[in-house]
């Protein structure tokens, strides 16, 4: 029986011929056939070399990280009861070799379980239980903080906030008894999320200002770049999206420098996030091509599907197809996601572009799978949204607008969404004054003016917060700033006490060549005098060398290099000519002399007491006979 490759070589082959016929539009069509095949190949061939990776894997250890790529591309292709298959067949396999390494690597350290973060099945929540159990069983305190760690972004994920924010202080209480600061800093940051979506930004901040300081105590620049991500999610919240914005390209910069341009994409997303659709689309652009020269399919795909989402708004019906059409990778995602998905989309394509009718069309289609296969955030999105294709239509359905807006308000309220709460409210005193029923507009109407009135409460306890924020951060940089001072007179009064250290040993040096010493020990003394004196002019240039090279390790080392190919000759041809100097007993010589000089001066001195001037001293008279 011919197989897929023979199909989609004759769809080619008659396509061609097609072309020469003129027959342009089924030539194209079939062309399509042929490239959708070939793709389709293509995957089922990459699948097939994982599969084939894991089968010849030589031990426990390659096998679990030949699953977990596995794992990873059925996640990227949205394939998850697979993906959590491949994952439970690994947990066996790390189990069954009785390897903590490997147990460890598998529920803490896997790349995938990044994937575990975000996905909501109940599958999920009993892998994370089970890693929280397995560290305690394993009295693995680290651990432990970090599966707390885990399941609290779990339950914030789900929109259990107080849940969420109770596991996050029970993280940190646990990471209390770790020496581990890196883990303390990562708690400190889950719990800055779990104070922000709470709406307690001063909270917030002051965890991860403590999550800052843990990791720049620990050098982990890698973790600093994730506090500022933090950070600017919570300056966004705040609505200031531009200190928002500086805190993203700082991180940029620690994740450049560091060579992870994965990470680097990931930045771009967030500024994408942040910038209005002009700037915005550039660099969702520059996300998606970096992505895809990385071969990251995820992040190709979140830039995609965000851009699609500011076009949705801001851009024709016409060319947002467009963009569908060209993206077929996007529209394949989401016909992964199930069968209302993309219909939704559809959906949203024409109710934003003004088309209520043709929205209605395709929201109608998506809905009967929505109250089972969606997320309450999902469900009271879409509700309102279709509640919006009857109640904008000029054939308005105001009966269904009504039943659609209320579903959506009572989901709203499970979240606790404000914002959302007001405008459907406000939405249904207008439905129900339509109708006629004026008891109901006036309830809906006195439920708008509340959460507005909220709403401008809310406001004004975000201004209140950044004003804090900004106190505390003024008192902060006055601290840092007053260590910082007292570091550096403490430096100053360090090289002080060097420089006369220094400047003694050389004064010392000479002072013990004046007297008859030993070869050996003029030679130890100059060493010690001339080594002392080059690694205090190294240790004042390597501060300098640090500036002008930001730290960079292959500039460090040549310049260093450079530097010591000078100082080291200088430094043997010094020292030997001193120490021969000593040697020469030169010194000696000289101090005789001048001690001689000192003798001849007091015997002058005395012999000018002895006879005073003006006296005349009597000359003894020869003895004649004696001579």
């Amino acid at each position: 029986m011919p197989n897929k490759t023979y199909w989609c070589y004759k769809a080619l082959c008659y396509s061609l011929l097609l072309v020469n016929k003129m027959k342009f539009f089924i030539a194209i069509r079939l062309a399509f056939i042929f490239l959708a095949g070939f793709t389709n190949l293509y995957a089922q061939g990459n699948e097939k070399s994982l599969i084939a990776k894991i089968e010849q894997a030589p031990g426990d250890s390659a096998r679990i990280k030949a699953l977990g790529k596995l794992a990873n591309y059925y996640f990227e292709n949205d394939e998850r009861p697979r993906g959590d298959s491949v994952l439970g067949r690994q947990l066996q396999i790390a189990e069954a070799s009785r390897n903590q390494n490997l147990m460890l690597w598998v529920l803490f350290k896997n790349p995938v379980n990044r994937f575990y973060d975000l996905n909501n099945s109940r599958q999920d929540k009993s892998r994370l239980q089970y890693a929280l159990e397995y560290a305690k069983n394993n009295e693995l305190n680290d651990y432990v903080s970090l599966a707390y760690c885990r399941i609290s972004a779990y339950e914030l994920a789900e929109g259990n906030m107080d849940k969420g924010l109770s596991i996050a202080n029970l993280a940190i209480t646990t990471s209390f008894a770790s020496s581990n600061d890196s883990v303390k800093a990562l708690c400190g940051l889950q719990l800055g999320y779990a104070y922000l979506l709470q709406g307690n930004a001063l909270m917030a901040f002051k965890a991860f200002n403590n999550a800052y300081d843990l990791a720049v105590k620990k050098y982990n620049r890698l973790l600093v770049a994730e506090v500022y991500r933090a950070i600017a999610a919570m300056y966004k919240t705040l609505g200031q999206p531009g200190i928002a914005i500086d805190y993203i390209f700082r991180s940029m910069d620690i994740f450049e420098n560091a060579g992870l341009r994965d990470e680097v994409a990931a930045d771009y997303i967030a500024l994408g996030k942040l910038y209005s659709y002009g700037v915005a689309k550039e660099y969702l652009l520059k996300a998606e091509k970096l992505a895809d020269s990385l071969n990251n399919k995820s992040l190709k795909l979140e830039a995609q599907n965000i851009l699609f989402s500011y076009m949705m708004t801001k851009e024709k019906p016409s060319l947002v197809l467009q963009f569908l059409q060209q993206h077929k990778e996007l529209v394949k995602l989401y016909d992964r996601k199930g069968p209302y998905y993309t219909d939704w989309m559809y959906g949203e394509v024409y109710l934003y572009g003004r088309m209520p009718d043709s929205a209605r069309y395709y929201f109608e289609k998506a809905a009967p799978f929505f109250d089972s296969v969606s997320s309450i955030n999902q469900q009271k999105d879409f509700y309102d949204e279709l509640a919006n294709s009857y109640y904008e239509s000029k054939a308005a359905d105001i009966d269904k607008a009504i039943f659609y807006k209320e579903k959506s308000l009572q989901l709203s309220k499970q979240v606790s969404g404000l914002r959302e709460i007001k405008t459907i409210s406000y939405h249904l005193s207008d439905l129900y004054e339509r109708k006629g029923d004026l008891v109901k507009a006036l309830f809906y109407n006195r439920q708008y003016d509340l959460y507005k009135d909220s709403l401008a409460l809310l406001s004004k306890d975000k201004d209140l917060a950044l004003l804090e924020i900004g106190n505390e951060t003024k008192r902060k940089q006055e601290a840092a700033q007053l260590l910082q001072e007292k570091r550096d007179r403490l430096h100053n009064l360090q090289y002080m006490v060097i420089t006369i250290s220094v400047l003694t040993a050389f004064v010392l040096l000479l002072f013990l060549g004046l007297f008859k010493l030993s070869k050996l020990t003029i030679q130890v003394l100059g060493f010690l005098s001339f080594i002392s004196f080059f690694e205090f002019i190294i240790m004042l240039l390597d501060t300098y060398i640090h500036h002008i090279t930001h730290g960079e390790p292959l500039k460090v080392w040549l310049i260093k290099i450079g530097l010591l190919s000078m100082l080291l000759p200088l430094h043997h041809y010094l020292e030997e000519k001193v120490i021969h100097y000593l040697l020469s007993k030169k010194l000696i010589e000289a101090k005789s002399f001048f001690y001689l000089r000192k003798v001849f001066t007091r015997y002058k001195k005395t012999s000018a007491v002895a006879a005073p001037a003006g006296e005349n001293i009597p000359v003894p008279e020869k003895n004649i006979l004696g001579s």
